[in-house]
C-alpha cells in the first residue's frame, strides 16, 4: 500500500490556504454571530496542523502579544467608569476573539525568513472577496453604482468601505510583487477584478490607499543616496507614469462616482465646492470628539461608550469617524499611549533593522503612513482585517531583526 507523505510543502500550503480562508471569512462572513467562532476554528486547525509538524508548537508570547494584550487589558477595565459597561464588555470580547485568532497562527508564520506568504494570502484573499462582491451585487448592480455618487452599494454582507479597502491593499501587494519581481504573475489578470470592485464601492480611502502606496513605493525604491540625480530622474519618470495611468483611468465611466467623492473630500479642506452630508458630519464629530475628550482627558468614556454621546448629541448611532479621536474619547490617553504605541514600536524597529530588507522596509513603511492617513476617516481599531496587518509589521520586523543577524553572522 503506498503511503502519502505529509511533507513540510504540502502542510505549508494547506495553511496558507486556511490563512486565506481566514482573511475571507474577517469580511464575508462578519455580520453573521457564527463568524466567530469559524475564525476561532480555522486558527485551531492552522495551530494545530503546525503543532503536528512541528512536534510541539510553542505559542510565542512577544513584542505584538503582549502590546496588544495590554491594549485589551485596558479597554476591559474601561468597564469600571465607562458610561455603559456592556458596551465595553461586547467590544473587549470582540478584541481577545481576534487576539486568540492572531495567537494561534503566529508560531506558524515565525518559521518563515520574510513576510511573503502572509502578503500573498491577503493578495488572494482580496481577489475572492472581490469575485464574492461581483457575484453578490451582480455586475449591473456595481456598473450603476460606480457611475455617480448618489446610487452606493449598502453594507449588506459587509461594511462596503472595508470591501474595497481591502481589494484595495491587495492591489498594492501585487504592485509591490511587479516592481520587485518584473515578471508576469498569474495573480496580475484577476487584480483588475479588485480595481473594478474598488470603483464601484465608491471608497475615497481604498483609491487614496492605491495611490498613495504605489507612489509611495515607487519613490522610495528608486531612491538612491549614492547616485542622487539618477534616483531624481526614475523617481520624476515614475511619477509621471503614474500620473498619465490616473489620467487614463479618470476618463472611464466606472471611475465616475469615486471621483464626485473625492472632489467633495478636498472641498473639505479647500471650502469650495459642494458638502455632501457625510463629511460635514464627520467635521462635526471631531469637534464633538475633542470636547468629550477634553472633559475625560486620562481614562475616557470608555470603549465603545461614544456612539452613546454621538446619538444624544447628533441624533444619530455612530463613532468619531476617526481612529485618533475615537479612542482618545473611549479610552483616554492611556489607552491612546497603548495603541499607537505599537505603531511607534514598528516604525522604531523598521528604521533600526531597514539594512535586514530594504524592500520589506519599505513595504512596512507605507503601511505605516497609510494607516495613520487612513485613521484620520475611519475607525480601524477594532477591524479584524487591519489587526491582521498590524500582526503582519510585527512579524515583518522580526524577520528583518533576524536576517541582520544572520548576514553579521556570515560576515563573522
Amino acid at each position: 500500500m503506498t503511503k502519502i507523505k505529509f511533507g513540510k510543502v504540502t502542510y505549508k500550503k494547506i495553511i496558507w490556504i486556511l490563512t486565506v480562508a481566514l482573511l475571507v471569512g474577517f469580511i464575508v462572513f462578519e455580520k453573521y454571530s457564527w463568524g466567530k467562532y469559524l475564525f476561532l476554528l480555522i486558527s485551531f486547525f492552522i495551530f494545530t496542523i503546525d503543532n503536528i509538524i512541528s512536534k510541539g508548537a510553542v505559542i510565542p508570547i512577544g513584542a505584538f502579544q503582549i502590546r496588544f494584550g495590554a491594549f485589551i487589558v485596558y479597554s476591559f477595565m474601561t468597564s469600571l467608569w465607562a458610561l455603559k459597561s456592556s458596551n465595553v464588555i461586547e467590544f473587549s470580547v470582540t478584541l481577545v476573539l481576534i487576539y486568540l485568532c492572531l495567537l494561534l497562527i503566529t508560531p506558524h508564520y515565525m518559521k518563515d525568513k520574510n513576510m511573503d506568504r502572509l502578503l500573498s494570502a491577503i493578495m488572494w484573499a482580496s481577489v475572492i472577496v472581490a469575485i464574492y462582491t461581483i457575484s453578490y451585487y451582480g455586475i449591473d448592480t456595481l456598473i450603476a453604482a460606480s457611475k455617480t455618487q448618489y446610487v452606493r452599494l449598502g453594507n449588506d454582507y459587509s461594511n462596503i468601505n472595508t470591501v474595497g479597502m481591502f481589494c484595495a491593499f491587495g492591489v498594492v501587494i501585487q504592485f509591490d510583487k511587479w516592481i520587485y519581481d518584473k515578471k508576469f504573475q498569474i495573480s496580475m489578470p484577476f487584480i483588475l477584478i479588485s480595481i473594478f470592485v474598488v470603483a464601484c464601492t465608491q471608497s475615497r480611502k481604498a483609491l487614496m490607499l492605491i495611490i498613495i502606496g504605489c507612489v509611495f513605493i515607487l519613490v522610495l525604491k528608486n531612491y538612491n543616496n549614492k547616485n542622487f540625480g539618477k534616483s531624481v530622474v526614475k523617481i520624476i519618470a515614475s511619477l509621471a507614469a503614474i500620473g498619465i495611468v490616473l489620467f487614463m483611468i479618470s476618463q472611464i465611466s466606472v471611475f465616475s462616482g469615486v471621483q464626485e467623492r473625492l472632489a467633495q473630500l478636498f472641498s473639505v479642506f479647500t471650502g469650495k465646492g459642494e458638502l455632501d452630508s457625510g463629511s460635514v458630519n464627520r467635521q462635526l464629530l471631531v469637534e464633538l470628539g475633542f470636547k468629550v475628550w477634553k472633559i475625560h482627558p486620562i481614562l475616557g468614556v470608555g470603549l465603545n461608550c461614544t456612539r452613546i454621546i454621538v446619538n444624544q448629541v447628533m441624533g444619530f448611532d455612530a463613532y468619531m469617524h476617526n481612529n485618533f479621536i475615537e479612542i482618545l474619547c473611549a479610552t483616554g490617553l492611556i489607552g491612546f499611549i497603548l495603541y499607537y504605541g505599537m505603531y511607534v514600536y514598528i516604525l522604531k524597529n523598521l528604521i533600526k533593522y531597514k539594512n535586514g530588507n530594504k524592500r520589506s522596509y519599505i513595504f512596512g513603511l507605507m503601511w505605516l503612513v497609510i494607516s495613520l492617513i487612513m485613521d484620520v476617516g475611519m475607525v480601524s481599531y477594532y477591524g479584524k482585517t487591519q489587526c491582521f496587518y498590524m500582526l503582519v509589521q510585527f512579524l515583518n520586523v522580526y524577520y528583518m531583526k533576524k536576517n541582520l543577524y544572520l548576514k553579521h553572522e556570515c560576515e563573522e
